[in-house]
């Protein structure tokens, strides 16, 4: 079984019916080269000062930067593009009033490295959510190719399908498909799928960048109201802010006494 690709034209509405049966898409060409470069020359001088490691998680031979969000205005346009927030919102919007950024990370896998384990994003929540094959998905996950995917360089690996197995079963090495793709495409997962980093064979680094999003109800990975100052979210678009968390989720949840959260940021 491969993985199903689509291209920049299509409507979010059957990249998200993919997903609901499938657990993982790829959608071509979603930025230009040109945006491409920009988001590369806005990330470069934090993997300049960042040393090449690792541990068995990332594959030993690897970069990361995390707050993405906070280092790449072109990247914060994406976020803001109407075919991702549409994605967003037919995947986690049956499941919540709001749904939060959780976590934007780059990452340069170098060679020399190994696999990363098959892993469910959904694992980091498994002893305090109810999870079963038919419940309603609570983190949705997007690849950004910054390089040219391949096999050879370790395109990210995932088990379509599995999104619908049963908690205890294990994938199958047979079962295991890479996002092989060019770069400025996206790789999309649901929280409940089987996914993990390839080996990278080559000697060309290959980088892309991981954003998860979840419900508004579930804590976020990571704490953006620490990792952004508000003075630096304050100058952001407001929908920017509320991904972040400076929203209200439904009634109470997250209120601020008087106000919209968001007047936090206006004040800062």
């Amino acid at each position: 079984m491969g993985i199903e690709r689509f291209d920049r034209g299509t409507m979010p509405d059957t990249v998200v019916r993919t997903l609901e049966r499938e657990g993982v898409a790829i959608v071509e060409g979603v930025l230009s080269p040109e945006r491409v470069d920009r988001i590369r020359g806005e990330l470069q001088p934090m993997f300049d000062r960042v040393p090449i490691s690792g541990d068995a998680w990332t594959g030993r031979r690897a970069q990361v930067v995390h707050t993405t969000v906070k280092h790449s205005a072109a990247y914060r346009e994406m976020l803001l593009d109407p075919f991702f927030l549409g994605t967003v919102d037919g995947v986690l919007g049956q499941n919540c009033h709001t749904w939060r950024l959780s976590a934007s990370s780059v990452m340069t896998v170098h060679g020399g490295g190994g696999l990363q384990p098959l892993h469910r994003d959904e694992d980091l929540y498994e002893h305090f959510v109810d999870r079963s094959p038919e419940a309603a998905p609570y983190i949705l996950g997007f690849m950004l190719a910054l390089t040219d995917f391949t096999v050879a360089n370790g395109a990210t690996r995932f088990v379509p399908g599995s999104n619908r197995w049963a908690r205890d079963r294990i994938p199958d090495e047979a079962e295991v498909v890479q996002a092989a793709m060019p770069r400025g495409s996206v790789a999309i997962w649901l929280g409940a799928t089987f996914h993990g980093l390839g080996v990278n064979e080559t000697e060309t680094p290959r980088r892309g960048i991981i954003t998860l999003c979840n419900v508004g109800w579930l804590r976020q990975e990571e704490n953006f109201y620490g990792s952004v100052p508000q003075e630096v979210a304050a100058t952001w678009p407001e929908r920017l802010q509320q991904m972040l968390g400076w929203q209200q989720h439904g009634v109470l949840a997250g209120f601020v006494p008087g106000r919209d959260p968001t007047c936090q940021l206006r004040n800062a």
